[in-house]
């Protein structure tokens, strides 16, 4: 499955999207909220993850790429948290891109069509 809008496309993972993967969650301005930056070998737990939710929910976070220059940004997508949650079940929307791609309404655009 692919999900495509003006300038954005979201599709499934490939191997060539570890690298930026790695050092987006590296950055400490993107991890800011979180308990920690990422390393390696927990990004790529972290996409098989997502690929093995995807594949069992028929959607999920998608690999997400600038159309017009296909470079891979982060991702954009819909979740089934892991955890139970008091408000559980639920479905997330979520986003994480990379620093250079902020303020610029990706999530925003992404966010709709993986809505729909």
């Amino acid at each position: 499955m692919v999900i495509e809008t003006d300038r954005l496309i979201l599709r499934r993972w490939h191997s060539s999207d570890v690298e930026p993967f790695v050092s987006l969650n590296a950055d400490p301005r993107v991890m800011e909220f979180f308990p920690a930056t990422l390393t390696r070998a927990e990004t790529e737990t972290m996409i098989a993850t997502i690929e093995q939710r995807i594949s069992q929910h028929g959607f999920g976070f998608w690999a997400t790429e600038i159309k017009s220059i296909k470079t891979f940004i982060g991702f954009i997508g819909l979740n089934v948290p892991a955890n139970p949650l008091p408000f559980s079940p639920c479905t997330e929307i979520g986003w994480r891109l990379a620093f250079d791609y902020w303020g610029r309404g990706y999530a925003q655009e992404g966010a709709r069509a993986a809505l729909t």
